[in-house]
């Protein structure tokens, strides 16, 4: 059952959120967000306990009553009900001072409590202030001093928090906790957000501290100005008045859209717009000063959840929350390629990425050709060609995915070079800065005047050109090189310099604040610091080293080699006091962290419990029994009988299976040619140590989309640092290769808490199957480390010097990929007794987790992984599953192809697989059988899709199996196919019906019986 802690955990997390970092929080949630969090806790076991006996049922009304009542009894020592709820507030935030923290994750403290430790994520006495703001937000008499009190008493009354008689007043705020303890309580979560947390979770602004005439009120009102309702409709609110994160809002603009904004559109309370009609007014001034960081902070996107209500199973009605897909705003910035030796400048843009690019973004225009635009780098787009540069604002749609991207012309704007973003040319910023060249474009004209005049008082610290013959300047505007000026440009107030140097970390491969893999450590940029400098590192006993300047960017420094092995470290820049000069830096060698837990949703935050078929599915399948082909039913007894053909096929006696498969009453034969030699698929060469990502996913135990995408393009950017046009990997290829990973054995790929993300699996030795009786060979799977590759390398050397350890790197058409090196063990042994006592040995002398012969993984997965027809046997109507006004695609068999769609009316009847996009990322995929829509797995789906219209699109042989690059095959099955050999597919192009189509290639010689078991069970036999 909940209690007060579990509801003040719950709902600190429905208001401190990583996606929230640097955002400003306010502490308010409406009865409605309380019982909403109340049904994100039902879905853990034993939540709740309705007394179904007495009437009751787990509703909403249900869980408000368990809300107010865990409030009431506080937790344990703070008083219960017959203590004043103003004293229990105080005594729950004195306790939580004196909790110590729990070094767990960020702001979590340990409370002692009857022998048990209790994590407390947020302050204690978060849940207490809360009721403090609930009574806000109305409008009317709540928004004054003393209409926030009879409001506020009346609704404590009304929820039966207040004994009768009971009352807040201003007296009792005043004289709780001595002087200063109501203020206190406010002021120590705004520091917990801040300070403890340094606002990745979001921050509370302790504004009242500047309101000397709201000394008590000011406090829940300053959370209060701009209610949760009118927060939700600030992203609209932004939208329809053109406003674009980065662009610059001037307060007073800011001022009149609040103002002119109607009620219905965005709901500010009487208070908040009587204070914005007085310009003086210092309330007025803070809600400016509130929406204007909210439009620094937003992301472009208003996408929105809302709670939908359902009959339940037990005929009870459900709520759940569903994704809304709003309009996506996003900022088209210029860039320069400047070619000095033919006096010419190319412009073009970039869209600014705050979120992530759409996988098939592609914007539109009126007079601009339909162009995709995919990722370049984590902060900017692909460019988009041939909008100019003039005068009146350009907006470009992607109708599809609902984006809109804005440039904005401004009468100046400055470049430096985009190699700080890993991009050729010259890139945007916002301010003058020391120490680098710049250009500045300007408007002629007033503006150009001031430029020119200011150039001149740069004297011999600084340089000013103007590039005034050079050709693609446009109409209307002057273009001027400069470095180092000596101080802002009178006249023109957009042209500002920048305050005090910065020294950034990039690259590296980073896995905690200031930590990064001694492998790949960062490299350290120095911003706006004019004249020559020498950046160095400072170790931990105190020696002094010099780092090494970049031969081609001046201002870049990488680490020197006798760095290697640091460990803690700091950086500084000779002569110069920086705002880093304390920061720590640690090189870490990578170690294997706790294991996590697994995933339970698929990529798309498709639900996956419940959705496997039972392990071994049944129906008839031929294998060897290690002399002869048998006939049995499934479960086989002995799955490692699948693994491969009889080493004797062509030689050996007829048998009643085979006379079937011969007669082609069983369609097993083109797959039953036998491989003769000791030859195993590995065409890589050598280890080329791609293991950095792995040894990073190992330490971490977990990656999300976004910090694998950030560690895999500081590695790419690494070995790519010559060829800056080439651009990063986009999204799509990204999640393509963390399934690889999971495929490949090193995690569990999927969905979990808000986001794709991969979770290490365990260090494993696996069997591997063999050609012939004298060999035996184990795979070396799951996370690893260096430690613990030199660790099996140590005891093959000094106990097992028969064991060869054999590496190789990717497949060359795989190259372009990082991936991680495959490593195999292998032994002659004449019975798998004999290499069990070997390898077994070696896992646990090395601390790895070893499955034996009698295990077989691949075809473990392959008989859990079930068959189509049971897959489609286990699916059950779900009427709610899909909705009116979200995008719709609609999969074509014929074509591997997802067709946009604008109704979905048609394909309800008969068989139709349709993709629906609630958000950017996340996405529904139905199956929709004569009416009756069943939600599934996205790849299930395909294969449904394609049996029904009777296309055969797997290509295989006695050597390889080909899928199509378009139509992958289930999660499971994947595994189990790369798991034969440790290597990812190839992909190369294949003749098929409708021409060439690219393929993964999976070239698994000898497993013939197990790859043909895999397509029949797809329908693809």
């Amino acid at each position: 059952m909940m209690n007060y802690i579990e509801w003040n955990n719950l709902l600190g997390d429905q208001l401190f959120k990583q996606k929230r970092k640097e955002q400003e929080v306010f502490l308010f949630l409406t009865k409605e967000q309380v019982i909403e969090a109340g049904w994100q806790a039902a879905e853990a076991p034993g939540a709740f306990d309705p007394d179904e006996e007495a009437g009751e049922c787990l509703d909403d009304a249900y869980i408000w009553r368990n809300f107010l009542g865990c409030v009431k009894a506080g937790p344990a020592g703070a008083g219960g009900n017959s203590t004043p709820l103003l004293d229990r507030t105080y005594k729950c935030f004195t306790r939580w001072l004196a909790l110590r923290p729990a070094g767990k994750s960020l702001g979590e403290r340990i409370l002692r409590q009857n022998g048990e430790e209790i994590l407390v994520r947020h302050p204690l006495h978060l849940a207490y202030l809360l009721l403090f703001t609930m009574p806000f937000g109305s409008g009317g008499a709540a928004m004054t001093s003393r209409g926030y009190y009879d409001s506020l008493n009346n609704w404590l009354h009304d929820n039966n928090l207040l004994p009768s008689g009971g009352r807040v007043d201003k007296i009792a705020l005043r004289e709780i906790g001595g002087e200063g303890g109501w203020q206190r309580m406010w002021q120590s979560v705004g520091e917990w957000s801040t300070v403890t947390c340094g606002g990745a979770l979001g921050a509370v602004r302790n504004r009242a501290n500047a309101w000397p005439a709201w000394p008590y009120v000011g406090w829940p009102l300053a959370q209060c100005l701009l209610p949760p309702r009118a927060l939700q409709q600030l992203k609209q609110f932004f939208v329809k008045n053109n406003l674009v994160p980065g662009i610059p809002c001037p307060p007073a603009r800011m001022r009149q859209l609040l103002l002119h904004t109607s009620g219905e559109e965005l709901s500010l309370p009487q208070l908040t717009r009587t204070s914005l009609a007085h310009a003086e007014s210092e309330l007025g001034n803070s809600i400016v000063e509130m929406v204007l960081g909210m439009l620094r902070t937003w992301n472009g996107s208003t996408n929105y959840s809302r709670r939908t209500s359902y009959p339940g199973e037990d005929g009870h009605p459900r709520s759940g929350k569903e994704q809304e897909m709003g309009e996506t705003m996003a900022r088209l910035m210029p860039f320069v390629q400047l070619d000095p030796a033919n006096e010419r400048v190319i412009w073009y843009h970039r869209v600014r990425i705050q979120i992530p690019l759409p996988d098939d973004f592609t914007l539109h225009g009126s007079g601009y050709e339909p162009t995709p635009c995919p990722t370049a780098t984590p902060e900017w787009s692909a460019p988009v060609r041939n909008l100019g540069i003039g005068f009146s604002p350009k907006v470009l749609y992607d109708p599809v995915n609902r984006w809109r991207a804005v440039y904005r012309p401004t009468d100046t704007q400055l470049f430096v070079a985009a190699s700080r973003y890993g991009l050729p040319h010259w890139a945007p910023v916002e301010e003058l800065e020391q120490g680098v060249e710049m250009l500045l474009l300007c408007r002629e004209g007033e503006i150009g005047g001031h430029v020119r005049a200011w150039g001149q008082a740069f004297g011999a610290r600084g340089s000013f050109l103007e590039l005034k013959d050079y050709d693609g300047i446009p109409e209307g505007h002057c273009l001027f090189r400069l470095k180092n000026p000596v101080n802002a440009c009178p006249g023109v107030g957009e042209l500002v310099l920048a305050t005090g140097a910065r020294l950034v970390a990039e690259g590296g491969m980073r896995w905690a604040a200031r930590t990064y893999l001694q492998a790949l450590p960062p490299g350290f940029r120095l911003i706006n610091a004019a004249g020559e400098h020498s950046v160095c590192m400072r170790l931990a006993e105190g020696q002094v080293l010099t780092l090494e300047r970049d031969s081609s960017e001046p201002n870049k420094w990488y680490l020197p080699r006798e760095a290697a092995g640091a460990g803690s470290f700091t950086v500084f820049v000779a002569g110069l006091e920086l705002a880093t000069d304390g920061y720590r830096y640690e090189l870490a060698q990578p170690v294997t962290s706790p294991a996590v837990n697994g995933i339970k949703k698929g990529p798309y935050n498709d639900d996956l419990t419940g959705q496997a078929p039972d392990m071994a599915g049944t129906g008839m399948v031929v294998f060897y029994n290690g002399y002869q082909l048998e006939e049995a039913c499934l479960p086989v007894k002995n799955p490692a009988a699948l693994w491969s053909p009889p080493h004797n096929w062509h030689n050996s006696a007829a048998s009643s299976p085979l006379e079937k498969i011969r007669n082609h009453m069983m369609v097993y034969s083109p797959i039953f040619n036998p491989v003769v030699g000791n030859h195993w698929h590995g065409t890589g060469e050598s280890g080329k140590g791609h293991d950095e990502l792995l040894h990073l996913l190992t330490t971490k135990g977990k990656l999300t989309l976004a910090e694998f995408s950030a560690a895999y393009d500081s590695l790419w950017s690494t070995r790519h640092r010559s060829d800056q046009d080439h651009g990063l990997p986009t999204t799509v290829q990204k999640r393509g290769v963390m399934r690889l990973y999971s495929h490949m054995g090193f995690g569990d790929y999927g969905y979990r808490k808000d986001s794709e993300q991969i979770t290490a699996l365990a260090p494993t030795l696996l069997a591997l199957p063999t050609r012939t009786a004298s060999v035996r060979r184990m795979l070396l799977t799951g996370g690893r480390t260096p430690a613990l590759l030199g660790l099996v390398r140590e005891y093959i050397r000094c106990s097992a010097p028969e064991i060869e350890l054999l590496i190789t790197g990717p497949d060359a058409s795989n190259r372009t990929l990082i991936l991680p090196d495959t490593i195999v063990l292998q032994t002659a042994a004449h019975n798998e007794e004999a290499a069990k006592n070997k390898f077994g040995a070696l896992a646990q002398a090395c601390g790895i987790r070893y499955i034996g012969y009698e295990a077989h993984v691949p075809v473990e997965l392959v008989l859990f992984a079930g068959s189509l027809r049971q897959y489609a046997e286990k699916l059950s109507p779900n009427p709610h599953v899909a909705r009116d006004g979200w995008r719709k695609k609609v999969f074509v068999p014929s074509a591997l192809k997802w067709q946009d769609v604008a109704d979905d009316e048609s394909f309800k009847q008969g068989k139709h697989l349709m993709e629906y996009t609630l958000s950017d990322f996340e996405r529904r995929y139905v199956w929709w059988d004569d009416g009756c829509p069943h939600q599934v797995d996205k790849n299930w789906g395909r294969y449904l899709a394609l049996y029904e219209a009777q296309e055969r699109v797997i290509i295989q042989d006695h050597e390889m199996i080909a899928v199509p690059a378009a139509a992958p095959l289930p999660e499971l099955l994947a595994r189990a196919l790369v798991l034969l050999s440790g290597h990812a597919p190839t992909t190369d192009q294949l003749p098929c019906k409708n021409g060439l189509r690219r393929f993964n290639v999976y070239r698994q010689p000898g497993a013939g019986l197990l790859i043909h078991l895999l397509t029949q069970n797809l329908g693809q036999a």
